[in-house]
């Protein structure tokens, strides 16, 4: 029976990144993919992160790894890996450089998020970065003779010695069960977004129900249940990539949420956060969620309306508005408003009716929140060039809750993304990358690393191939 050098249990950018390396050094892969082809939840990513990259390099900039290290440790409160953490900083460049080198065409650089620890967020045309990198690694890996890529074939097991040495995987294949040996296996799988059971264990105190899914593939978290089964610790310190306020029906309407001169109130119909956080999608989400009901109002009134049809379209709203532009906005909103999502009325009684609240209560919060404007000072402390006092005419108020993409943590490993037992030892010949491993993510997703969580789980799985051939 053939034996091959590595098998990667998962077909997305964890997964094709440490086929791509592995093959490079002329071994033999093995690519499992549940679904009918290779790319996961990568092909949506908008941006990837990376430090010291040649296209840094030729655009002038330095990226600090101390700083950035720093940051993403004083982000965790400490609680992440601090040495996975280091390695995957370090390394980030090297898979970015590799996917330059085989055809990627980077478009630019975003502004630093951080001054001075230099612009590590890369982007290419159309903000379709996913897309655009998952394609190479799928040109590479398909055409790479060393790489086998079977799709529609799921893992449904390890195979180990009494040792506990991993040789192998189970997996089913159009109903029939099959066994394929390897000298070691990287558990690459996508998260458990579609497995609630597992959401519950490993992001504990937060109520999954309330989560719209935004976009993307909800994995049933298989590697992470394979790593158990195998003698694996899993953590409980998981996050969900999530964002708020958002908007659950026509993406359209998004193009108004998220503009931050808007105003959010809660369902008492009271202000509660400086509306400019949204711009950190994480905060802008913490701040919805914990609201009673974990829900929000967005209100706007005409003038902001109009100002935001006329404007630049935001991305969150979707592929026909950025293509079209905001002048769908009147339609998207009447239908809404006859779904009960949206509601729109030049009488505040109204409105309030709709949000369930005293008509006093809502006047008395826009009085509040207008003196401020006025003033030139919020009590949130919201920008001032975001200050517009909410005016008469028609108000248009939307109801909005919070989302996520992806979840992030399960597995516990190493700095050498080796899984670990809760002892602290080693399972020898299993290795996990990508969104089903802890360590990176550990307070919550860092907004301001954009880019992080599809450029950690590409250097995540360059790095454990590498680390995979040398262990052997």
């Amino acid at each position: 029976m053939d034996c091959y050098d590595l098998i990667l249990a998962g077909g997305g950018a964890a997964g094709l990144s440490a086929a791509a390396f592995a093959a490079g050094q002329g071994k033999r892969v093995l690519v499992l993919e549940a679904l009918p082809k290779p790319g996961g939840n990568g092909a949506f990513a908008e941006e990837v992160f990376a430090l010291n990259t040649k296209v840094q390099e030729n655009n002038g900039v330095r990226c600090d790894v101390d700083g950035w290290f720093r940051l993403a440790m004083e982000h965790s409160h400490w609680k992440n890996n601090a040495r996975l953490t280091r390695n995957l900083l370090e390394k980030s460049g090297e898979n970015m450089d590799w996917l330059c080198a085989h055809g990627l065409q980077v478009a630019g650089l975003k502004p630093e998020s951080v001054p001075g620890l230099g612009a590590a967020t890369h982007y290419t045309e159309g903000m379709h970065t996913g897309r655009e990198i998952m394609k190479v690694l799928r040109t590479y890996c398909e055409n790479e003779p060393n790489i086998t890529i079977l799709t529609g074939t799921r893992v449904t097991g390890l195979v180990q010695e009494e040792d506990g040495r991993v040789t192998g995987v189970t997996a089913e294949q159009a109903g029939e069960s099959r066994f394929f040996a390897g000298s070691a296996v990287v558990l690459a799988s996508g998260g458990c977004g579609g497995n609630r059971d597992l959401i519950r264990r490993i992001i504990p105190g937060v109520d999954d129900t309330v989560f719209a899914h935004l976009r993307g593939i909800r994995m049933q978290g298989d590697g992470i249940l394979m790593a158990e089964r195998a003698g694996a610790e899993i953590l409980s310190d998981g996050c969900f990539e999530n964002a708020g306020p958002t908007f659950s029906g026509d993406l359209t309407v998004m193009g108004l949420v998220t503009k931050r001169y808007a105003v959010w109130l809660n369902r008492q119909g009271r202000r509660f956060a400086n509306e400019a956080v949204g711009d950190n999608f994480v905060y802008g989400c913490n701040a919805v969620y914990a609201q009673p009901g974990h829900f929000c109002y967005v209100l706007l009134d005409q003038a902001m309306v109009e100002e935001a049809m006329r404007g630049p379209v935001d991305f969150l709203a979707g592929p026909e508005a950025v293509k079209s532009g905001m002048a769908g906005m009147r339609k998207a909103l009447e239908r809404e408003m006859e779904q009960g999502r949206v509601f729109f009325s030049r009488d505040l009684a109204e409105i309030a009716a709709w949000m369930g609240i005293a008509p006093e209560t809502l006047e008395r919060e826009i009085e509040e929140y207008n003196g401020g404007c006025a003033a030139g000072r919020d009590v949130f402390l919201k920008p001032e060039s975001l200050l517009r006092p909410l005016q008469a005419g028609e108000y248009v108020c939307i109801r909005c809750g919070v989302d996520y993409i992806l979840t992030h943590g399960g597995i516990r490993v190493d700095e050498c993304m080796r899984v670990l037992r809760a002892d602290g030892s080693v399972i020898p010949g299993l290795y996990a990358a990508g969104v089903d491993i802890s360590g990176l993510d550990a307070a919550g997703y860092q907004v301001t690393m954009g880019g992080h969580s599809f450029g950690l789980s590409l250097t995540g799985g360059r790095w454990a191939a590498e680390c995979a051939l040398k262990d052997r």
